[in-house]
């Protein structure tokens, strides 16, 4: 990347840099250069770089490392490239072991780019307590400090972090700090200490439905959760063929009227309180009443024996 850009055009000693304290540099690589991508090592030296401006190019995603050791960072201009606003958060992840192992657990955050200032990302634990209760990250790091995670109760632990705040923007000519083209984004939740449901039971084998009717159909012996955890239901089914409803653990699919003789599938999903869930599939036997010509014909012979009498 850098060979391919003027020397005395990209590396610019600020205006007002002072003799005092290390140089700060400016790395000016906007519009003209077309920039497409670049080696995750380009700017990992430069702990004293102030000013990164890569805004109108052709950038996709931001690679790991972009922003490694830039401790110094005062302006970062990212807008006006195809994958701008680019998402800016964390991904949270277990490092003592599996998710679903016993307490307690460390948790780490990182951002593989590395982040271009310091962040700090609140914690909110459901079901435990976080210890810190934020996770954080120097300007320059790619991962955060490790923060413990204990449950309180039976069942899963829940653990959700807030997106990261950008620092306050003063864009103006020569103002900073100026920070443009992130877009925070919360980090998906993780669950903790949970155990998933389990299918133990089966659904009855054989079931019939006549167009019209409605199947009840139980599953509180069918699904299990070791830790105790309310399990929520739902059901999917061609809309086309049955509506369908839950009252409590029982299962209510009405079947349209209007039905040919077939086959229907049906799956059930049951959810515990920490996200988790299993799922069962069946099928049901759609079987018309007697055929319409044959009703018609008794309902003539019928008619025609009234007609016949005096």
């Amino acid at each position: 990347l850098l060979e391919s850009a003027p020397p005395d055009s990209t590396w610019k000693t600020p205006r007002d840099q002072t003799s005092a304290g290390p140089t700060l540099l400016t790395a000016s690589l906007c519009h003209r250069y077309h920039i497409t991508g670049y080696r995750t090592t380009t700017f990992a030296p430069i702990a004293n770089l102030r000013a990164l401006r890569l805004d109108r190019n052709q950038i996709q995603a931001l690679p790991a490392g972009l922003f490694a050791a830039m401790r110094n960072l005062l302006e970062l201009r990212l807008e006006e490239n195809p994958g701008a606003p680019f998402p800016f958060g964390l991904t949270l992840a277990r490092t003592d072991g599996a998710l679903l192992a016993p307490p307690p657990a460390t948790i780490e955050g990182t951002f593989a780019p590395g982040v271009p200032f310091p962040v700090a990302s609140a914690l909110t634990v459901e079901n435990g307590a976080a210890s810190p209760t934020e996770i954080t990250l120097a300007a320059g790091a790619a991962s955060s400090g490790t923060v413990t995670i204990t449950a309180a109760a039976g069942g899963g632990t829940r653990l959700t972090a807030a997106a990261p705040s950008l620092p306050a923007t003063r864009c103006v000519p020569d103002g900073l700090p100026c920070f443009l083209g992130l877009r925070p984004v919360a980090p998906a939740p993780l669950v903790l200490f949970a155990t998933a449901p389990t299918v133990q039971g089966q659904v009855p084998a054989g079931m019939e439905i006549v167009p019209g009717d409605a199947l009840h159909i139980p599953f509180g012996d069918v699904f299990a959760v070791e830790d105790g955890q309310p399990l929520r239901y739902s059901a999917a089914i061609d809309p086309s063929v049955a509506s369908w409803r839950f009252e409590a653990d029982v299962l209510l699919l009405t079947f349209d009227e209007g039905l040919e003789e077939g086959t229907a599938t049906v799956t059930v999903t049951a959810v515990g309180a920490s996200g988790l869930s299993a799922s069962v599939s069946f099928t049901v036997t759609i079987t018309p009443p007697t055929s319409r010509s044959f009703t018609a014909g008794w309902r003539h012979a019928l008619s025609e024996e009234a007609d016949q009498q005096p």
